[in-house]
C-alpha cells in the first residue's frame, strides 16, 4: 500500500478495503469525498459506491401534554387563618335616621360650615361627582346616595376596629365618621379605647367632638353637642 493510500487508512470514518479500513473524518463528509475514494479505487482496483451525503432526519418536536390529574379535595382553612372581621352587615336604620335628623335634607346645593359645597343630607359627592353650588337633587336619591355612603364608611370602621362590635357600637361610630370624617376617627383616642374595650371611656370621647372650624377657629356648636350626645347614646344601647 503506498503513502496516499496509507493517509487514507489514518483517517477516522471506515470503508473495509480487504483486510484493512479506510476512514473517513465524519466532519469532512460531503461530496467532494468521492476524490478520495475515487483515488483508492484507481491505486487498488477496488470499486466503492460513491460516496452521497444524507443530511440527518430531523425528527418534529413533540410538545409534553401532561394527563389530567384528579383534582384533590380542598381541605377546610383553620381557624386561626380565618378572616378576624365579617363582611359587612346592612348599616341599621336608626344610624341611618340618627343621620338625617341631624343633617337635615336639602334639595339645593350649600355651603358646608368649613366651605364645601354639600347637597342632600350633607354630601360632598353624589355618584362619585363633586357636589357644585347650583346643584339640584330629589329627596330618595338623596336617601339612596345617603345610605351607600354609609355603607361604605361602615365597612372602613369594620375594617379599624380590632374588636367584637354590636350594631348599635357600629351605627354610632359609623355616624360620627360621617360627619368628621374616616380617617379622623382612625386616628383617635375614641377608635383606641374601643379596641382596648374600654367601652365607657369611648362612649364619652363622643362629647369631646363637639367643635367645628368657623372662620378658622374652633366653635363649639349647639348642633353638634346635641348630635354627639345622642351617638353616645346609641353606641351605650344594649342589643335586644
Amino acid at each position: 500500500m503506498n503513502n496516499n493510500i496509507e493517509k487514507a487508512v489514518i483517517c477516522t470514518g471506515c470503508w473495509l478495503i480487504g483486510m484493512g479500513a479506510v476512514f473517513v473524518p465524519q466532519d469532512e463528509v460531503s461530496p467532494n469525498n468521492n476524490s478520495i475514494l475515487k483515488q483508492v479505487q484507481q491505486e487498488t482496483s477496488i470499486n466503492f459506491p460513491a460516496l452521497q451525503y444524507k443530511k440527518p432526519k430531523i425528527l418534529p418536536q413533540r410538545s409534553f401534554i401532561p394527563e389530567p390529574q384528579p383534582e384533590l379535595p380542598r381541605l377546610p382553612i383553620p381557624e386561626s387563618v380565618q378572616p378576624t372581621q365579617p363582611a359587612s352587615i346592612p348599616v341599621m336604620s336608626k344610624t341611618i335616621a340618627l343621620v338625617k335628623e341631624f343633617e337635615g335634607f336639602r334639595s339645593q346645593a350649600y355651603w358646608d360650615t368649613d366651605g364645601t359645597p354639600v347637597i342632600g343630607y350633607g354630601l360632598s359627592k353624589i355618584g362619585g361627582k363633586s357636589v357644585n353650588i347650583g346643584d339640584r337633587i330629589e329627596q330618595n336619591e338623596a336617601d339612596h346616595a345617603l345610605e351607600k355612603q354609609l355603607q361604605a364608611i361602615q365597612t372602613q370602621i369594620e375594617q379599624a376596629v380590632t374588636v367584637k362590635l354590636n350594631a348599635h357600637q357600629l351605627g354610632a361610630l359609623t355616624s360620627i365618621a360621617f360627619n368628621v370624617g374616616v380617617e379622623g376617627i382612625k386616628n383617635s383616642t375614641l377608635l383606641r379605647k374601643v379596641n382596648a374595650q374600654d367601652y365607657l371611656g369611648a362612649a364619652n370621647e363622643f362629647l369631646r367632638w363637639n367643635k367645628a372650624n368657623v372662620g378658622g377657629r374652633l366653635v363649639t356648636l349647639a348642633g353638634l353637642s346635641r348630635r354627639r350626645q345622642a351617638e353616645r347614646e346609641l353606641f351605650l344601647t344594649p342589643v335586644d
